[in-house]
């Protein structure tokens, strides 16, 4: 049977998994309050575009992106108002953010899709 803090790192990594979910993190990092907008144009700046530009990304994150971040406890979300906060599991989700990232950058020769490794001779 899996404990309750098993669920709430599992909840953090799926949030992690998501590029907008990381700059976000990031972001807030940063600022610590953004509104939606303001995070849509810094999460776009940040190069995150696969949801189109900043205006396009502000449903996006409304919708998707910030209810799993506060569901998880990375973020307060204030959807009526349209204010984004960071919690103090924020600073904490960017440093394993940062961890991988930097896994990633050591093992260049592991696939990213998930298949076999790739070697490089």
């Amino acid at each position: 049977m899996r404990s309750r803090e098993n669920y709430a790192t599992d909840a953090v990594f799926e949030c992690l998994a998501e590029s907008a979910r990381r700059a976000v993190i990031e972001v807030l990092c940063d600022r610590t309050t953004a509104t939606l907008d303001e995070l849509a144009d810094a999460v776009a700046e940040q190069g995150d575009t696969r949801g189109g530009p900043a205006d396009r990304l502000v449903p996006e994150l409304h919708h998707r992106h910030l209810p799993k971040l506060a569901d998880a406890g990375l973020v307060e979300y204030d959807a009526e108002g349209g204010v984004v906060e960071a919690t103090e599991r924020t600073r904490a989700a960017d440093v394993v953010a940062q961890s991988v990232e930097q896994c990633s950058l050591l093992s260049p020769d592991v696939d990213a899709t998930g298949g076999e490794p790739v070697h490089l001779d």
